[in-house]
């Protein structure tokens, strides 16, 4: 009994480290998806502000090289 005793005390810290690590990934998941997330929104910013600057400077050159 003692021999099962400490068995079963080995599961469970098993099951404790499991649960621990499940933990510990789905967190290193999130911080992951939110790094990307960011990235994402970064890029659009960065699109638009390209965007944005390319109208300005076509409507520029339409300005100067009209008659």
């Amino acid at each position: 009994t003692d021999r099962s005793r400490g068995l079963g005390d080995v599961y469970k810290r098993q099951i404790q480290i499991k649960q621990k690590l499940q933990i510990l990934l789905q967190k290193n998941l999130r911080i992951k998806l939110k790094h990307q997330i960011l990235q994402i929104q970064r890029n659009q910013k960065l699109k638009r502000k390209l965007k944005n600057n390319h109208k300005g400077a076509v409507a520029g050159i339409i300005i100067a090289t009209a008659p």
